[in-house]
């Protein structure tokens, strides 16, 4: 129970220091890229507009792992995915019900979380700020895990187990911040402009917001609402650095503009949709190294390897892990060492329309797995999970899972397991809404 309420104590103090960064990073530069390449008012909302669609789509990516590591046997999972929550993960796993003679009933609690958010917590920038998001994009591809697993009731000398490892993401033709994406994401931006009603309303609400906001500061007679933007949002000399002058909360008011009113551009275009899938299709290979390390005559695990996902149409998408796994016994000449290849197919039932808000897509996964260690059995694991959504970034999955145990015992097991996956990022993106 101590270590649980560590865990618990670890995950709301990252929490506080990733999240609460708006309200001391007044002080910091908020990166301004769409200035870049922009000078007048109309090419630079587009710009905010691509940008927040880029956020969106990498941020709910359905394909990032918040339950424990496969090494904690008890986790819920037999497979790695190849990417991690961006800013943070809490995963609640709890004890299972087992068949086949044994009792054992394991638990483990983990928490992963980002370089990308400890860099924004430390900057003391917004780490949903979809500018500082794409700038730092590469920051994301390194993730952090950490955890606890309870005691193996049934194995003698195995006590808690202290779950530690780290993820680094070597290729990803899935971000949306790429520039071989940026064809696709143009047909978006493209069907967001087609959308005039709404385009024209969030021109108008900008207008309204920056005049309104900008006036009392203007000493000399204030302009009228219609020579303030031809003046001023029109004329490139002057709007670059009216734009450059604009506070964080400003932009954060601009933000909540666009957003309230893009809904229904993904909603109703089935060009959004696609883009989207054809984005979270490509393929991703990302490099793993886990541990499980026990006090005393405990065993230590480690599990290191390549994790793969590629996704086929029909919201298919399939992983592979290849790794290498030792045991390092305290035992004189008890050590283990071999190979393992584990491979999975999830499925996405339903489409996911809105991209801007929503919980998570319902997902069905298959996953079977192979182990071949030296002086055992070959052991194999087939399992079943749901992934139930219960609010943003809250899930509940549910898996059922049979081996043929024959590194302990001649005789098969059927484990369930159940727990709660907790993603900040999504959670957050809800909350805002």
């Amino acid at each position: 129970m101590r270590t649980n309420n560590t865990l618990v104590i670890l995950f709301v103090l990252l929490m506080l220091a990733i999240v609460n960064q708006p309200a001391t990073a007044q002080t910091v530069a908020t990166p301004k890229d769409c200035l870049q390449a922009t000078s007048v008012l109309d090419n630079w909302i587009n710009c905010k507009l691509r940008e927040l669609v880029m956020t969106r789509v990498d941020q709910r990516g359905v394909n990032k792992q918040v339950q424990s590591p496969s090494i904690s046997e008890s986790g819920g999972s037999i497979i790695d995915q190849t990417d991690a929550p961006d800013l943070l993960g809490f995963a609640l796993n709890f004890a299972g019900t087992n068949t086949g003679g044994d009792d054992s009933k394991k638990s483990v609690n983990a928490i992963t979380t980002s370089a990308y958010a400890l860099y924004a917590a430390a900057s003391q920038n917004d780490a949903l700020d979809p500018t500082f998001y794409k700038k730092h994009s590469s920051l994301r591809n390194f993730s952090f895990t950490f955890g606890r697993e309870s005691a193996d009731e049934v194995a003698a000398g195995q006590k808690a187990a202290t779950i530690a490892g780290f993820k680094v993401r070597l290729v990803n033709l899935r971000d949306a911040t790429r520039e071989s994406n940026n064809k696709e994401l143009d047909k978006v931006a493209i069907q967001l402009q087609n959308a005039t009603g709404d385009y024209a309303g969030i021109r108008e609400s900008i207008i309204d917001f920056l005049y309104n906001e900008l006036k009392p500061s203007m000493l000399a007679a204030p302009p009228t609402r219609t020579s303030f933007i031809i003046n001023q949002l029109m004329n490139s000399g002057i709007f670059v650095p009216l734009a450059k002058g604009l506070t964080n909360r400003q932009h954060a008011e601009i933000n909540k503009i666009i957003n309230g009113k893009i809904n229904s551009h993904v909603e109703l275009t089935e060009t959004n949709q696609r883009v989207i899938e054809t984005i979270r299709r490509k393929p991703q290979l990302s490099f793993t190294y886990q541990s499980k390390l026990r006090p005393g005559t405990g065993d230590d695990e480690h599990r290191a390897g390549l994790l793969f996902d590629m996704g086929i149409p029909g919201r298919i998408n399939f992983a592979i892990n290849g790794t290498f796994d030792y045991k390092d016994s305290k035992t004189i000449g008890g050590d283990t060492r071999g190979g393992r290849f584990v491979t999975e197919a999830y499925y996405q039932p339903f489409a996911e329309k809105n991209i801007f808000g929503g919980k998570d897509p319902l997902l069905l996964s298959i996953t079977g797995e192979g182990k071949w260690m030296t002086g055992k059995g070959p052991t194999y694991q087939a399992q079943g999970k749901l992934t139930f959504p219960l609010f943003d970034g809250v899930n509940l999955p549910l898996s059922v899972t049979w081996a043929n145990r024959k590194d302990l015992i001649k005789e098969s097991t059927v484990r369930g397991n159940f727990g709660i996956t907790f993603d900040l990022a999504k959670a957050l993106k809800g909350f805002k809404k």
